[in-house]
């Protein structure tokens, strides 16, 4: 394979050069892309072979990576349509049938929704269940919500990364 570029942005998303000049070094390259855009001058970067990119490019807005010599991981991908005010309303109802029991986790749920943290969010939402703070039903009530928000919990892993800029 190919050596590409990675620079990586302080948000966990990276960019990735692929070379075209098959006559430049891959540092000749890396130069004159920093000098044709000095804002990437300052931010860590790596020549890597490009097949340790994920395969799938439909991902790509999903791709995330701490830095040189990180894993880069694939997170599911936040639907532009996603509204963190009209999920909390939404869900409001579903915990509304004890609201005595879910208003100390309500602040908590709250924050991770506008904070788009669904990683978190799942995590909190399977050690209630496990604790039996949270019944199956209300759990499920609860992802069902989060369905209609355009979220699916289940698809966020713990390995990847939570926080998704907008």
């Amino acid at each position: 394979m190919s050596q590409i570029i990675i620079i990586y942005n302080p948000d966990q998303t990276f960019s990735v050069v692929h070379p075209i000049n098959q006559e430049k070094t891959i540092q000749e390259i890396y130069d004159r892309t920093v000098k044709a855009s000095p804002e990437l001058a300052n931010l860590p970067y790596e020549f890597i072979d490009s097949s340790t990119l994920p395969a799938d490019r439909k991902t790509r807005a999903g791709w995330r990576s701490t830095g040189v010599g990180q894993t880069i991981t694939v997170n599911a991908i936040i639907p532009e349509c996603f509204n963190a005010d009209k999920c909390k309303k939404d869900l409001l109802v579903v915990f509304s049938t004890d609201i005595k029991l879910y208003a100390p986790i309500w602040s908590v749920i709250s924050d991770m929704l506008t904070a788009k943290n669904f990683i978190a969010l799942k995590q909190l939402a399977d050690s209630l269940l496990k604790d039996g703070t949270i019944t199956l039903p209300v759990l499920n009530a609860f992802k069902q919500v989060l369905l209609e928000n355009h979220i699916d919990l289940d698809s966020y892993k713990k390995e990847a990364i939570s926080a998704i800029p907008s």
